[in-house]
This record gives C-alpha cells, sequence and structure tokens, in this order.
C-alpha cells in the first residue's frame, strides 16, 4: 500500500458516508423485503424473523440491501435513483455499492492501523483493503467471505466478513456445484448467482457450532476503540475462528513480485497461470485451495 496516510484518510471520510447511506438505505427496506431476504437465509420460523444475535441482524440487512432486488434493482440502486444522496462523498459511496460484489479473500499481509493486502480467490487477483478493523483482526492466510465495494485506490468491506473453514469450504463447494454446474464460474456472476452465492455462505455459516460469535463489524477509528469493543464482546475474531481449522491456501510462499518493489519472504506467490477452461474439473476448486476441482473437492 502507498500514500498510507492519504488512503486512510480518504477511508475515514468512505466509511463516515457509508454510515450514513447505510442507515438511510436500511429505513428505506419495506418490510416484505426484509422477510424475503430472512426467509432466503433460514431465518423465518413460524412467518416470525428469528434472530439468534446482532450478528445475525447484521448479516440480514446486508443481505436485504445488497442481494435482494424490487423489480430488478437492489435497495441500494433503488435509493440512487429516487430520493438520491445528499453529498459527493454520499454519492461516490453509494455508487461504489451499486458495483459491490461477493467474494471469497485470502489475508496475504497485514497493515496494522489501515487495513491488509488479500488475494481475491474468485477474481483471482492481489487487492487492497482499507479497514481498521480487520487490520487487527485478520490473520495472514485466512480466508473470508465479503462483499467489497470497489474504489479506485482500494476496496472496502461492507462490514461483514465470515470465516471460511476447512469444515464450511467443502460444504460451500458441494451446494454450488449443486446449484450451478460444475462449469459454475463465480468470477461472472450473474446478480442471481451472486445472490445465490451469498445465501449459500451465510447459510453455511449459520448452521455452523459458534456463528454468533464469529461476526466482525468494522467500527472505530484507531485499535484502542476495536480493543476497547472487543473488551465488551465475548470474543474476538481471532478466538472463533479457533473453534475449527481455519481453512487457507495452500502453496503459496511469498508477497507477488509484480505488485510490489520490496518482496519479503513469508509473503504469498500469486501464480501467473489463470485456469479458464470450460471444464469444471480441470479448474480451480471452488475453495480458494488452488488445486483443480478433480483433485480437491470434486474427488469426494
Amino acid at each position: 500500500m502507498t500514500d498510507r496516510q492519504s488512503m486512510l484518510d480518504s477511508y475515514l471520510r468512505r466509511r463516515a458516508a457509508g454510515t450514513r447511506v447505510s442507515d438511510r438505505l436500511v429505513k428505506s427496506l419495506s418490510a416484505k423485503t426484509i422477510r424475503h431476504a430472512a426467509s432466503e437465509l433460514g431465518l423465518m420460523h413460524k412467518n416470525v424473523i428469528v434472530l439468534d444475535s446482532e450478528a445475525q441482524e447484521y448479516i440480514l440487512m446486508d443481505f436485504a440491501i445488497h442481494s435482494c432486488r424490487v423489480e430488478g434493482e437492489t435497495a441500494a440502486q433503488l435509493y440512487y435513483d429516487t430520493a438520491g444522496p445528499h453529498t459527493a462523498e454520499d454519492r461516490e459511496t453509494l455508487e461504489s455499492m451499486m458495483k459491490g460484489y461477493y467474494t471469497f479473500v485470502s489475508v496475504l499481509k497485514a497493515d496494522p492501523g489501515l487495513g491488509i493486502t488479500a488475494w481475491d480467490v474468485f477474481r483471482e487477483e492481489q487487492i487492497d483493503i482499507v479497514d481498521i478493523g480487520l487490520s487487527y483482526s485478520s490473520r495472514i492466510n485466512q480466508v473470508f467471505a465479503s462483499r467489497l465495494f470497489p474504489f479506485d485506490e482500494y476496496r472496502i468491506t461492507a462490514g461483514a466478513m465470515i470465516p471460511i473453514t476447512t469444515k464450511s469450504v467443502i460444504t460451500i463447494a458441494d451446494r454450488l456445484v449443486h446449484t450451478f454446474g460444475r462449469d459454475y464460474d463465480p468470477a461472472f456472476n450473474t446478480p442471481a448467482q451472486e445472490k445465490e452465492l451469498a445465501k449459500i455462505v451465510i447459510r453455511t455459516f449459520f448452521n455452523s457450532p459458534g456463528n454468533t460469535k464469529v461476526m466482525y463489524k468494522s467500527i472505530g477509528t484507531s485499535p484502542k476503540e476495536y480493543f476497547d469493543l472487543m473488551s465488551k464482546t465475548e470474543r474476538s475474531f481471532h478466538d472463533v475462528v479457533d473453534q475449527e481449522e481455519p481453512f487457507v491456501l495452500a502453496g503459496i510462499d511469498r508477497f507477488d513480485e509484480r505488485a510490489t518493489s520490496e518482496p519479503e519472504s513469508g509473503r504469498v506467490v500469486i501464480d501467473e497461470k489463470s485456469s479458464r477452461r470450460s471444464d469444471r474439473a480441470s479448474k480451480r476448486c471452488y475453495c480458494g485451495s488452488r488445486k483443480k476441482y478433480s483433485a480437491c473437492c470434486g474427488r469426494r
């Protein structure tokens, strides 16, 4: 990451704008849309939305805003077309939200107080994510699922990161194959496919042990604020991923020299090859292991 302070300053402005916009988007959601989202995520019981934690509420709202559509448009798109953002920064943030996408990310390097450099598993590219809380809570090579909002210099998370474990990744890969077939490529999702991808990941997470405590939210602007919040909650991101073995990308040794003039040992190397064959068995596995599907989750 370059020009650290300017990135941090712009992030804080955009995160503040994101909070304002998100508040308005939540208020714009109809009861019907929220109930539909809850039903899709398995949170409806006897026609009542049942939430076990604040984490589930946060994920539900994110899914309702960015994945559910009314007459073909998300809540963010509808708000942009009708009420519209109030300031230039709100407009920039809302436009980024509308370009957001759901993906798996593997942590390559943490820059405490700023964010992380990561590998986008689905799009097969190295990216910078500016997120103060994540810069302290993430583990190298840990894989998590998240919605990302792209800006020119970096990406911002939607605030809800779901850790991917070795157990959950097999379940997710199986369900993706069952739903979309072996030729499915998550790098080229349609809106309907992306919604289904997010739903599969979230429902798998909700059905896993300890899911109510895994939730991480981007809060605060300093390490002190982050750790103050963690001290008031039951557990941190680190504590919870130990409940199951974290899933990590294998065969990655060092940082991508194409993206930095100061490569360091112990960082991640990015394979120059890209698998785009039509046969799913010859493509890399959905789980992010960088193995062929036929030699990974498709072998069982």
